[in-house]
């Protein structure tokens, strides 16, 4: 996922006001990035073995210290707009609690497997 990150990291620079920000990447496939105003944890391009389609951009935390902004749902649209480039066929959202899962179903995302998973086909 060349490139991936810094792109990740100008958008969130750009929507949060941050000067400097620190991601970090292990073994090129997860992505944690924790500041005082959001929490990120990505999968990158999981598969059947994981239990998600292949292709899947997993959300396995995703936490902004301030709701009902519109931090979300324009999040996922940037992640939707780097979806081809970077082969992603679906976006899946982690175990999610109340909110994430009302928030997931707005958004279009379907239920998937145990533990309040759910995905949206790209």
């Amino acid at each position: 996922m060349k490139d991936f990150d810094l792109l990740l990291k100008k958008y969130l620079k750009m929507s949060f006001n941050y000067q400097r920000l620190k991601v970090n990447i292990a073994f090129n496939q997860t992505i944690l990035i924790r500041t005082a105003k959001f929490e990120l944890y990505l999968r990158l391009k999981v598969g059947k073995k994981s239990g998600w389609p292949n292709n899947t951009l997993v959300i396995a935390r995703i936490s902004f210290e301030k709701t009902q902004r519109g931090h979300g749902t324009s999040f996922l649209n940037f992640l939707k707009g780097l979806a081809e480039e970077y082969s992603i066929k679906h976006i899946g959202i982690e175990s999610t609690n109340l909110n994430s899962s009302a928030f997931a179903e707005k958004l279009n995302f379907t239920k998937h497997g145990g533990n309040n998973n759910y995905v949206l086909k790209l």
